[in-house]
């Protein structure tokens, strides 16, 4: 089923939508700071768009209550129940644990981010992976040459400037990658809202003398749905593509018959 092979449509299919699986990349924040509902509405936002979501949560790790892409790599076989409306039901967003997974990747050849490409055959049902996962993760060979532009959340201020340029800095110290920088907040008053712009200016200024970048920024009032649209069209935008791997991956991974595969989780 897997096998590939030329055929009279091979041209055709290269093209066609729906074999498409795209990658996000979002930099994990502590809860306080909003990153996890912010996460959750952007994926919303996408699905409603038409675009299944299926999330690889970095920040969660694989349990037997809870088992994910982990015991996906070690059973490929449960993929078979990963797609859109199946496990977790129609309009729901479904999330894997996935930092052993991760980490499984990572070691998986001498170049990590080829690794990622085994990901296609098992969720090529759905149109975009989501990898919500702490910065050690994404600033790391398991991204680099995936094209992708992580997305990095901003508080307004000096203490926000600095922690987003650090991320930035080692995104492309070690990934070789580029942010898209948001700073969130709520409904303004207009001395935050300049505080939130000079604070993006500063970003920019400091990206471009230090690490010779330009990051895309953009400010974002979080409790207003239009705006949060359309940051998730301005990450969709930067979404780099997993292609189909030309051999089939082969994880020496080993699991106990029996674990069960209830790993699709709703949100």
């Amino acid at each position: 089923m897997l096998d590939f092979g030329l055929h009279q449509g091979l041209g055709l299919q290269s093209h066609a939508p729906r074999e498409d699986l795209r990658l996000l990349a979002m930099v994990s924040t502590p809860d306080a700071n909003g990153g996890l509902e912010t996460l959750w509405q952007l994926c919303l936002h996408l699905q409603h768009l038409g675009y299944p979501v299926v999330v690889l949560d970095g920040t969660a790790s694989e349990t037997t209550q809870s088992p994910g892409l982990q015991d996906l790599l070690a059973q490929p076989a449960w993929a078979d129940g990963l797609r859109p409306g199946g496990r977790t039901g129609a309009g729901t967003l479904a999330v894997l644990p996935a930092q052993k997974g991760l980490q499984t990747l990572a070691r998986h050849s001498t170049l990590p981010a080829q690794a990622l490409q085994c990901l296609h055959p098992w969720l090529r049902h759905y149109a975009l992976v989501v990898l919500y996962a702490p910065l050690g993760v994404l600033a790391s060979p398991l991204l680099e040459g995936s094209m992708a532009t992580p997305l990095v959340l901003m508080q307004p201020g000096q203490a926000g400037v600095i922690d987003s340029y650090r991320q930035l800095k080692l995104l492309a110290l070690h990934a070789g990658l580029t942010g898209l920088v948001a700073c969130l907040g709520r409904s303004y008053p207009a001395q935050a809202q300049r505080l939130a712009q000079e604070s993006l200016e500063s970003l920019r200024r400091c990206a471009a003398r230090h690490l010779g970048q330009q990051p895309r920024t953009t400010l974002i009032r979080a409790d207003r749905p239009q705006e949060l649209q359309r940051l998730a069209l301005q990450w969709l935008e930067n979404a780099c593509t997993l292609t189909a791997p030309t051999d089939q991956c082969a994880l020496p991974l080993t699991y106990p018959q029996g674990t069960p595969a209830h790993f699709a989780q709703s949100h």
